[in-house]
């Protein structure tokens, strides 16, 4: 399955996700580095977005910036890697998962993501609304956090794991 990979100080490339189940989530996660969200950009068609997949966590981890959203969105930042991927939108409830793109597709994606989505310079750094993190309990109610990494302090525990 085609997918666009952008990376920081890259050009937009095509990449290949194998489709099976199971196996498709991990490459993902592989390439992102960790646990992603998406976010649908645009309808290719009806039924059919383009989506946005980050590493949720990219801006707090310290992950180089990479590209601006284009126009009026420019002051948000893409950090680490994305993935540009084909999906279902949900407008047809039997309709879900991921698709692939031709070539030609993809190449046309390819050159509009060059166009409108300026490539940082690397000094960028997230604003204080970058390093929220959003999440769900149990019972789908939204809450958010601010995640922030530190050293871990050096204990000695009586017995480790």
């Amino acid at each position: 399955m085609r997918a666009i990979l952008i990376e920081p100080g890259k050009d937009p490339e095509i990449i290949y996700l194998p489709a099976g189940n199971g196996v498709h989530e991990e490459a993902i996660q592989d390439i992102l580095e960790g646990n992603y969200g998406a976010v649908e950009f645009f309808e290719i068609q009806p039924g059919i977005s383009l989506f946005i997949l980050v590493n949720d966590l990219a801006a707090v981890l310290g992950m180089k910036p990479n590209r601006r959203f284009p126009g009026a969105d420019s002051d948000n930042i893409i950090f680490g890697k994305a993935i540009f991927i084909a999906a279902y939108n949900g407008a047809d409830e039997h309709s879900e998962g991921t698709l692939d793109m031709s070539v030609e597709t993809c190449m046309m994606f390819i050159e509009q993501i060059k166009l409108h989505f300026a490539a940082c310079d690397g000094t960028e750094r997230p604003r204080p609304e970058d390093t929220v993190y959003y999440d769900q309990d149990e019972n789908g109610r939204e809450f958010s956090y601010r995640w922030i990494e530190i050293t871990s302090p050096l204990l000695k525990l009586e017995n480790p794991m």
